[in-house]
């Protein structure tokens, strides 16, 4: 089943050409390659996340127990600390939510 990307590279092509989509040689290897640059791009944008957050922590509750216990947690996004050395325990049964500082959860 071709992606997102593939049937708009398709479309694409058929705009261009005033009809159906076709799948000859050419407009498949045009549809590859568009496909190539969309996923490099989306590389990049995953990379770029990942470099501007940061997570560490020990998780130190019993391997068998159902609640989880981490230690000296400490969470950066964009260079500002969000939580540094922290202890957090979350027991099993219990419900948990994060919000933030605009209210939303």
């Amino acid at each position: 089943m071709p992606s997102k990307g593939a049937k708009k590279a398709q479309k694409a092509a058929a705009a261009k050409k005033g009809g159906k989509a076709t799948t000859s040689k050419e407009d498949e290897q045009v549809n590859k390659d568009a496909l190539l640059k969309m996923e490099v791009a989306q590389d990049d944008q995953v990379k770029q996340l990942l470099a501007a957050c940061s997570s560490t922590g020990v998780l130190s509750s019993h391997a068998e127990s159902r609640d989880v216990q981490l230690t000296n947690v400490s969470i950066t996004h964009h260079g500002v600390n969000i939580l540094e050395d922290t202890t957090i325990e979350l027991n099993y049964g219990r419900r948990y939510g994060l919000i933030g500082h605009n209210g939303c959860g």
